[in-house]
């Protein structure tokens, strides 16, 4: 739209102003209007006339002079009451940055310059409440105070294909802060036009705060925002700024009550729990619930009126066996020993719920590059029949055998120990032959032989106790695990010896390692050498279960050809050369990263965009290329 001009006209044809929009589709005029009047806007060569809204006689206005290192600003209005002992609240990214209260009687017009020099750097917004607090002017404006910059530097302009490449990462900023990026390496004539022109910069200081669609946003970002750059932003400011907030919703209690979807921190185990025979009858209980996640982990809660309960959020990778049990509460007996409590209740747990897209949540821009997209469809159209052209020359090799010695019994079992408990090694281990579980009656049986070991009465009425370890605790009872998992001796005398491996029993300085809980001692049972947890058999009040928690990091693939290997091998095609996600940048250190390039020649970009501690962005760019192997 640059280099468009247009007029501002009365209702009888009357040149009120002439105006000029400047690239990318911003103008500036100004004019008094009148009440009663109606005023239109007309573009030079173009017939068409645009209503300007309706003229108030009374209201509100904010001027700023936005400049480097400061900013004014003059409130004014002819309502009557005027600006009498109002307040002019300044915030950024949900930050407050400055509070001025009006004096009483002032009326017409209050003027304001701040030092910008330590606000955060994004849209600030300033907003005019009058005294009865009912906010009536807004005005937003820029703050440019982003001094960091990474620097991206590789040794070499040019590379030949399957070259190393050394790029080196650093950062320059006077504020000695870190910054968590990731860096990708791309090519750049795959990509170009099919992905917008934005970034985590732009989006963070600029977008997020406004409405309606900017147009490139990251150009008033690249490098530093000069003047033609900052007075295009301020005309942004005015253009797609939000100057009618509903403060008095947002000021009511129940304005974040309801919502469709609240914000997550993590996973959560929900779930109630009912009377044993009708299930729909909610009770109110004791739950504990552990979980093994690198350390022993136990919570533990009363659950309200309803059985509602809930323990997270957890940040949980791949999947992890929990434990669950509950009892009774009772309110008039609440120090009662929980394994004594009453169990007679059901455990109910929710199922996790996953957000379905009905539609994909990205539209078709109007300004889509189908030329480019068409080449990016072509280049891997091409790089694909390549491949094939490669494994259609492969050929089936004879019949290979691999010789490996296998893994021990004790071995399996020290793995299994490994992955699920925080020992390392016990004091006892009781090894269970499959031809000598028919001969016991309950797993208390299987350690009558273990020194050290008592075990008293028979079954079902059994108990056992660590020799050499007590307590000033109120009982001298063991600590029992169960793969993993600290469970009651309720729980234990209900598993079938048949599914029992092995079991370990855990002394003194070695039962030290799960703290109080160990010092009458521990004895761990496990029930599958391949690590499954096979019990079967479950009281109620007791459930187990698997909580499937986030997908974990895979690994970006990246050839080394530093290596001497064959010239015949398949054909390196790739788009993206090198992801990483995890690099930190600091002031007066220096990354290097290493990478070689594939087959493909062609520009490829260097991309760098991370958040520090205190959440301010930062974005790098840095260009090079790959040319035929000379």
């Amino acid at each position: 739209l640059g280099n468009v001009a247009g007029a501002i006209e009365d209702k009888s044809g009357n040149l009120v102003s002439s105006f000029k929009i400047f690239e990318r589709g911003y103008g500036l005029t100004s004019f008094t209007p009148t009440v009663g009047e109606k005023y239109f806007a007309k573009l030079d060569g173009d017939s068409k006339i645009y209503p300007l809204p309706e003229v108030k006689s009374e209201g509100y206005s904010i001027t700023t002079f936005n400049k480097s290192d400061n900013v004014s600003f003059i409130v004014a209005t002819n309502v009557e009451s005027g600006l009498s002992d109002g307040d002019i609240l300044i915030h950024s990214r949900g930050q407050l940055i400055h509070h001025e209260k009006i004096a009483e009687g002032t009326i017409d017009s209050y003027a304001l310059k701040l030092d910008t020099k330590e606000m955060p750097s994004g849209v600030t917004h300033i907003t005019f409440f009058d005294k009865e607090g009912v906010p009536r002017s807004e005005r937003l404006f820029f703050v440019d105070n982003d001094k960091s910059e990474s620097v991206i530097k590789t040794d070499k302009v040019n590379y030949s294909k399957r070259e190393k490449v050394d790029l080196n990462l650093s950062m320059i900023n006077d504020n000695l802060k870190s910054y968590d990026c990731s860096v990708s390496v791309f090519d750049k004539s795959n990509l170009k036009g099919a992905l917008p022109s934005d970034n985590i910069k732009s989006w963070m200081l600029l977008n997020s705060d406004l409405r309606g669609e900017i147009n490139d946003p990251a150009f008033y970002f690249e490098n530093s925002i000069d003047n033609r750059r900052a007075y295009l932003l301020d005309l942004v400011m005015m253009t797609h700024g939000w100057r009618r907030f509903t403060w008095d919703d947002m000021s009511q209690e129940v304005a974040f009550q309801g919502l469709e979807y609240e914000r997550e921190n993590g996973l959560y185990v929900l779930g109630n729990t009912s009377k044993l025979i009708r299930n729909n009858s909610p009770i109110k209980s004791k739950v504990i619930f552990n979980i093994l996640n690198g350390a022993l982990d136990q919570q533990e809660v009363v659950t309200d009126e309803d059985g509602q309960f809930a323990f997270g959020p957890f940040i949980i990778e791949d999947s992890i066996t929990a434990l669950i049990q509950a009892r009774r509460y009772n309110e008039k007996k609440k120090e009662k020993d929980f394994v004594d409590a009453n169990r007679n209740l059901n455990i109910n747990l929710e199922k996790p719920q996953y957000f379905n897209l009905e539609k994909p949540i990205f539209k078709e821009s109007v300004d889509f590059d189908y030329t480019a997209y068409k080449t990016f469809i072509n280049t891997n159209r091409n790089s694909q029949a390549i491949k094939d052209q490669y494994h259609s020359m492969e050929v089936t090799l004879s019949e290979i055998v691999f010789k490996a010695k296998k893994q021990t019994k004790e071995e399996e079992m020290n793995k299994i120990v490994q992955q699920k408990a925080p020992y390392s090694s016990p004091s006892n281990r009781v090894i269970i032959e499959t031809s000598d579980k028919s001969r016991y009656i309950s797993v208390f049986d299987m350690l009558r032989n273990v020194p050290g070991v008592l075990v008293v009465g028979s079954f079902p009425n059994q108990s056992i106790t660590v020799r050499g370890v007590s307590s000033i605790n109120l009982t001298n009872s063991p600590l029992f695990v169960m793969d993993g998992i600290e469970v009651d001796q309720d729980f234990i005398t209900q598993i079938n010896p048949n599914n029992v491996s092995f079991i370990d029993v855990l002394k003194g300085a070695k039962a030290a390692v799960y703290g109080s809980r160990g010092a009458n001692g521990v004895i761990a049972f496990y029930t599958a050498v391949n690590g499954g947890n096979s019990v079967t058999e479950r009281k109620s009040g007791i459930i187990d279960f698997v909580i499937y928690g986030f997908d974990k990091n895979r690994q970006f693939y990246s050839p080394d050809y530093s290596k001497n290997v064959s010239s015949v091998y398949e054909p390196d095609v790739r788009a993206t050369l090198y992801w990483n996600p995890y690099v930190l940048l600091t002031e007066g250190k220096e990354n290097t990263l290493s990478f070689f390039t594939g087959d493909n020649e062609g520009d490829y970009v260097v991309v760098t965009e991370g958040l520090s501690e205190d959440g301010e962005p930062i974005f790098g760019t840095h260009e090079f290329s790959i040319k035929e192997n000379e």
